[in-house]
């Protein structure tokens, strides 16, 4: 920022990958100058959404609300990143139509987005939910010939659908249909024991099917979910997070951390959970991912 003062920039450009989006909306937001993104790698969906947290210590962070005027986006060079991160993006937008009817119908009146990008009574127009339920279909018709190209380095067509979903579609339909909030959160990634490091999208797309859990979401959805992330090499049991034993009660140790001081968390929505319940989605996950495999 100090620098573009010095310089008296005209506008700002963002090029690379979740946290370099990030920042070029912070840098935009306070220069008010129009932003160009020019993604380098898909491991989220950073790139097109309107928010961006930068840590200005070791434990606080500030927001800004800014999204990119521009989205420069170029699947050969999303596909010279590898598959791995493309799969990530894929994860991360897995919410926005996955857990897009439980927000819709279990919001909290005069508190609609708490907990999903900090919005309040954000609701969506029919066009937005409509994308919201594009961006799930297309990631989840497209991904896994998608991430076979990414694997060949071909920018295929399905590349550019799946990126498609990723930068543009979840932007424009995530923000206003307030997606389930948790999904950031119910994972593994950050326990101690986790011996893998993993890539945002990744923890995401396991917290999506404890999500699914958690709101009582049909089989079948969870199920098409357990064996797309199988496909593509997301996180779908302990085992994907380096941890091959866990206990209950060290679950629910863990699951302690996500939930508030009265012991229990709604994720912005109309229920809530106990640490628990939390605990007992994630061996839920776990077990129908395992079961799956056997099969």
């Amino acid at each position: 920022m100090r620098i573009g003062r010095e310089q008296q920039v005209d506008f700002a450009i963002a090029c690379g990958g979740g946290r370099v989006m990030d920042c070029g909306k912070a840098v935009a937001r306070e220069l008010g100058v129009p932003l160009i993104v020019v993604p380098t790698t898909a491991g989220t969906n950073a790139g097109g959404t309107i928010s961006s947290g930068i840590e200005e210590d070791d434990v606080s962070r500030r927001h800004w609300y800014r999204g990119p005027d521009v989205v420069f986006c170029d699947t050969r060079v999303i596909v010279n990143a590898g598959p791995r991160y493309l799969a990530s993006g894929m994860g991360d937008v897995l919410p926005f139509g996955a857990g897009l009817d439980i927000s819709l119908g279990m919001r909290r009146p005069g508190n609609a987005e708490a907990g999903a990008l900090g919005l309040r009574n954000a609701f969506p127009t029919a066009a937005a939910e409509m994308i919201g339920r594009l961006t799930y279909r297309l990631v989840i018709e497209n991904g896994k010939r998608a991430y076979d190209a990414a694997t060949l380095g071909i920018p295929s067509d399905e590349v550019g659908k799946v990126c498609e979903a990723i930068f543009y579609c979840s932007a424009v339909g995530g923000s206003a249909c307030g997606i389930v909030g948790g999904d950031h959160t119910l994972h593994l990634a950050n326990h101690p024991r986790c011996t893998r490091e993993l890539i945002h999208g990744e923890w995401v797309a396991f917290g999506t099917l404890v999500n699914l859990i958690l709101f009582g979401s049909p089989r079948s959805e969870i199920d098409e979910i357990i064996d797309f992330n199988r496909g593509v090499k997301l996180p779908t049991r302990f085992a994907d997070f380096g941890i091959d034993e866990i206990s209950r009660e060290e679950l629910i140790d863990h699951a302690r951390t996500m939930v508030g001081a009265d012991g229990t968390a709604s994720f912005g929505l109309n229920r809530s959970f106990t640490a628990e319940d939390i605990a007992e989605a994630m061996m839920e996950v776990d077990h129908l991912a395992r079961t799956r495999d056997q099969r």
